[in-house]
């Protein structure tokens, strides 16, 4: 499932741009969840969340073109390539800022009051 496939998941056009506004660790790092937003102008952001559960590993590379005294923007997901659950295949997330790569055991995708295993 790359970005695209992400969109029409949601019943949204692929066009649209998605950011990572935050990342939550719940439960020592075992869930982790991105909050996002798709936008597509002129229409109003519309959140959503990527929910990884059952987290074993997280690799975080940070990209050092920011100062640290800069205050980050929010981060354009650039590529999605989630893998596959049940820790068969790493999930990566890619931005201009940051990569991650987890190891998972599931992955909901949370949009208006839904939840999508994926």
């Amino acid at each position: 499932m790359s970005r695209i496939q992400l969109a029409e998941a949601m019943q949204l056009d692929p066009a649209g741009d998605m950011f990572i506004t935050d990342l939550e660790m719940n439960q020592w790092g075992r869930e982790l969840v991105f909050v996002c937003e798709y936008i597509a102008p002129p229409a109003p952001p519309i959140p959503f969340r990527l929910r990884f559960t059952d987290c074993r590993e997280l690799r975080w590379k940070t990209y050092a073109h920011a100062a640290f005294d800069e205050l980050l923007p929010i981060a354009e997901l650039i590529e999605f390539a989630p893998g596959a659950g049940s820790h068969r295949r790493d999930a990566n997330l890619l931005t201009a800022h940051f990569a991650a790569t987890l190891s998972y055991g599931t992955l909901t995708l949370v949009y208006e009051g839904r939840e999508i295993a994926l």
